[in-house]
C-alpha cells in the first residue's frame, strides 16, 4: 500500500518539477494508457485461470449494478447542499470568469504563466475529450479485458503473472502522477468559493454510503470489499488492478464493472441527473472521470462554470483514490 503512494506522489512531483514541458506530459498520458489497457488485459487473463471464472463473471454483474447505483445515489444525496448554497449564491460561480473578462480581456501580455497553462489544459481536456468521449471510451477497456479472458486458451499459465501486475500498477501510479503533477490546485481554490473542495469529499463518502447500503440488502459480509470497490469513483483501471491484487480476482472484476457503469450511466444520465437532482449531480456521480471522459457531457449539461468545479472534482478524486482504496483493501 505504501509503494503505491510514494509511486503517486513520485510522479506527481516529476510533473510539477516539468510543469512546462508539454513533451513529458504528453508521453506521460500515452503511457499511462498503455499500461491502463496492458493491465486489463492481464487482469482477464489471471480471472481465467481460476476454473470457476464464468460463474465468478455472472454473479459479479449484478452486484456491480447495485453498487453503481447506490453509489452514484449517496454521492448525489451527500452534495445536495452544496448545490443549494451555490443555486442561492450564483455569483460564486462567476466569479472566475468575471475575473478573466475584465482583467485579461485586452490579452495583455501581463497574464500570468500558471494562468496560461491552466487555460491551455482546459481547453485541451474540453476539446481531445470531446472527440474521444464516445461508446469506444467505454468499450475499450471492457474489451481489453475479454481479449485477456480469450488469451489464457491459447498461452500456458504464467506463474509471473501477478508480479508483472504489481509492478504494471507501479508504473501507472508514477505516469497518471505526472499528469497530475502540472495542475496547480491551490490556484483553482483560489478562483471558487472554498466550499468546493467539499464535493469531491462529500461525494466519496455518499458513494461509500451506498456501498453499506448494498452489503445490507444482499445480506452479506463483504463490507470491507465493497467499500473498496466503490472508492473506486469511476476510476476503473486503478481500482480494479488495486482490488484484484489486494482482494482477489472476483473483487476486481466487480470493481472495474462497477466503475465502468458509474462512468457510463453518468455519461447516458447527466441531462436527467442535471434537471431533477441539480448541476452537481453528474459531477458527484462522475467521480474521477469528471476531470476527463465525462467533462464533454457535463459541461454540455451545466455550462462552463460547472464544468471547471468538474475539472477540480475529478482531480481532487483521482489524487485520493489510489491511496485510500488500497488502505480500505489493505485493512
Amino acid at each position: 500500500m505504501l509503494l503505491i503512494f510514494i509511486f503517486l506522489v513520485m510522479g506527481m512531483a516529476l510533473g510539477y518539477f516539468y510543469k512546462n514541458d508539454f513533451k513529458i506530459h504528453y508521453y506521460a498520458e500515452k503511457i499511462s494508457m498503455f499500461f491502463v489497457y496492458i493491465l486489463l488485459l492481464f487482469m482477464g487473463l489471471s480471472t481465467a485461470q481460476n476454473d470457476n471464472f464464468i460463474k465468478i463473471f455472472t454473479d459479479s454483474g449484478r452486484l456491480s449494478l447495485f453498487l453503481a447505483v447506490f453509489g452514484m445515489l449517496g454521492s448525489i444525496l451527500f452534495t445536495l447542499p452544496v448545490s443549494k448554497f451555490f443555486k442561492t449564491h450564483k455569483t460564486l460561480l462567476w466569479s472566475f470568469l468575471q475575473y478573466k473578462k475584465t482583467k485579461f480581456s485586452d490579452n495583455s501580455i501581463d497574464k500570468p504563466v500558471k494562468d496560461a497553462s491552466f487555460e491551455l489544459h482546459t481547453n485541451t481536456e474540453l476539446k481531445a475529450d470531446k472527440q474521444k468521449s464516445d461508446l469506444k471510451v467505454v468499450l475499450l477497456p471492457f474489451a481489453c479485458y475479454v481479449i485477456g479472458i480469450m488469451i489464457k486458451y491459447i498461452l500456458p499459465d504464467m506463474a509471473f503473472l501477478d508480479s508483472f501486475v504489481m509492478y504494471s500498477l507501479y508504473g501507472l501510479l508514477f505516469f497518471t502522477g505526472i499528469s497530475i503533477g502540472r495542475l496547480n490546485i491551490v490556484e483553482l481554490l483560489k478562483r471558487y468559493h472554498i466550499l468546493i473542495i467539499l464535493i469531491p469529499f462529500l461525494s466519496l463518502i455518499g458513494s461509500l454510503l451506498g456501498a453499506l447500503f448494498v452489503n445490507n440488502l444482499f445480506g452479506l459480509s463483504k463490507a470491507k470489499e465493497l467499500l473498496a470497490i466503490n472508492a473506486g469513483m469511476g476510476y476503473y483501471s486503478i481500482s480494479a488492478i488495486i482490488n484484484k491484487s489486494l482482494l482477489g480476482d472476483q473483487i476486481g472484476l466487480i470493481a472495474l464493472l462497477t466503475n465502468l457503469m458509474r462512468e457510463t450511466m453518468t455519461m447516458l444520465l447527466c441531462p436527467f441527473l442535471v434537471k431533477v437532482f441539480g448541476p452537481l449531480s453528474p459531477i458527484s456521480t462522475g467521480g474521477a472521470t469528471s476531470m476527463d471522459t465525462c467533462l464533454p457531457f457535463i459541461r454540455k449539461s451545466t455550462g462552463a462554470e460547472y464544468a471547471l468545479i468538474a475539472f477540480f472534482n475529478g482531480v481532487i478524486l483521482t489524487v485520493v483514490v489510489p491511496p485510500l482504496t488500497s488502505f480500505i483493501a489493505g485493512m
